[in-house]
């Protein structure tokens, strides 16, 4: 009987199509018979992007993440009501979008009224929208999530603010995002004009992207035993990784030193001084 129920399962979920990509009003999109309507691609080069709410007689469920890579100029998107899905890479790249606004309607997704993107209870940060000019941001107070691209190219933010009342996040002086007990830095503001930050001693993890885009930091410093600077440049307590060089950061040559084993996940993203980098023969591939 088992393997009659799995046989039937199998057959349906092997019934299910996908239609090939249409185009219509502006939009490419496929139909899914299991998810419905789902937007692939978008021609459309006015600053202002409605999605429609059905195309034919098909509601619009979902959004890819290629739905906006041909509109770098939209500066704001308007999401239908029966939209479930958007994949959270559907917005990068868009540097001049101001605000994303949800139908009402919809109940997984909301916006507050700066245009940034939540799930409908306000409890996951989906995109604060690059092109925003607020140089202040605040999280609403039962945030519990943030995706890893929310607050990832944002210009114009140089202060992240937290309500006390929030149980997961918080910020300090210098209105860099961090974990409740400031044991975590997730995301030091891209916009800040510092160039030089010093992590706080209770620091005991980065989040890979807290550093990202930062074009105005020269050299990370440290309070906090769990890492190392050498001339701005942040390793790991015992040399073994290097976590972070600055984008600001000058010179077109950079040595990792010897005894390095591992370079972490966007180490040397954004700068745009360096031109070569020497590895130590201690590099584990």
């Amino acid at each position: 009987m088992k393997k009659a129920i799995l046989v039937i399962i199998l057959s349906l979920i092997l019934s299910i199509t996908v239609w090939g990509a249409e185009t219509r009003d502006g939009f490419t999109y496929e139909i899914d018979e299991l998810n419905g309507l789902i937007i692939t691609g978008c021609s459309i080069t006015d600053a202002r992007i409605e999605i429609p709410a059905k195309i034919g007689a098909r509601y619009v469920k979902s959004i890819s993440d290629t739905a906006f890579e041909n509109c770098p100029n939209v500066q704001y998107i308007f999401i239908p009501a029966f939209v479930k899905t958007i994949d959270e890479n559907t917005f990068n790249n868009l540097d001049n979008l101001k605000a994303i606004y949800v139908n009402s309607a919809n109940k997984y997704y909301s916006n507050d009224k700066f245009g940034v993107l939540y799930n409908k209870h306000m409890t996951t940060l989906i995109q604060y929208p690059p092109g925003n000019e607020s140089q202040i941001f605040t999280l609403p107070e039962n945030i519990y999530i943030i995706l890893p691209n929310a607050l990832n190219y944002c210009p114009f933010l140089n202060g992240i603010r937290v309500p006390k009342i929030n149980k997961f996040f918080s910020t300090d002086e210098n209105n860099v995002l961090f974990n409740k007990n400031q044991t975590e830095l997730i995301r030091y503001p891209m916009g800040k004009t510092d160039t030089v930050y010093t992590i706080p001693e209770s620091v005991t993890d980065i989040s890979i992207g807290a550093f990202a885009n930062c074009n105005n930091l020269e050299q990370i410093q440290t309070d906090s035993p769990e890492f190392v600077s050498l001339s701005g440049v942040l390793f790991s307590a015992d040399m073994e990784t290097l976590i972070k060089y600055p984008a600001a950061k000058s010179g077109d040559t950079y040595t990792v030193p010897e005894g390095v084993k591992y370079i972490a996940e966007r180490a040397f993203e954004d700068n745009k001084h360096l031109k070569k980098i020497t590895m130590p023969e201690s590099l584990i591939p």
